[in-house]
């Protein structure tokens, strides 16, 4: 999948090997203080999970999955009908909710994010010491995809609107 995807930087994790450029973890307390993160060795989550990998490699994955590249467009619908909200729908609640997987938002391995004029859909993940989304938003023929090094900071999904705002109206490609 992931060459496909010309994922080029994402590699399976080792918890104890040295890894150029890899950020030390974090979580922010329910005090709001930040810690290190505990220490977890995810290599039992592959290949479900487990890896390290950066935002240009997920913005990747994202338009490798919307082109065609990874399923091919009847799987990807079949995939993507499961998601059941109409646009406009925006429930009232903490945006970081929407972040994490829940009927009818969850369909086949797909979020989508709930917005007033898109159809927004990609996925999230946390572990210790990080979080991050891709989110794809086919209307504006857009990927985005945000990172920290902090498990506990609920404001990722905000972030990733505010980037799309910011970008949105650029014509282009993903």
């Amino acid at each position: 999948m992931f060459a496909p995807a010309k994922m080029g930087h994402t590699v399976a994790d080792d918890a104890w090997a040295i890894v150029e450029n890899r950020a030390s973890g974090y979580r922010v307390g329910r005090d709001g203080t930040i810690r290190r993160a505990d220490m977890r060795d995810v290599s039992e989550n592959l290949p479900a999970g487990g890896h390290l990998t950066t935002a240009t490699d997920l913005v990747s994955f994202a338009v490798a999955f919307h082109g065609g590249q990874l399923v091919d467009a009847q799987t990807r619908r079949r995939m993507l009908e499961g998601l059941s909200y109409e646009l406009g729908d925006v429930p009232s609640y903490d945006s970081w909710r929407l972040a994490v997987p829940a009927e009818p938002r969850y369909a086949y391995g797909v979020m989508s994010f709930p917005n007033e004029n898109d159809a927004w859909y990609g996925h999230t993940g946390r572990q210790a010491g990080g979080s991050g989304i891709v989110v794809l938003v086919p209307e504006k023929n857009l990927a985005v995809a945000a990172l920290t090094n902090t498990k506990g900071w609920n404001g990722y999904l905000d972030l990733t609107r505010k980037l799309v705002e910011l970008v949105g109206n650029e014509a282009g490609s993903p």
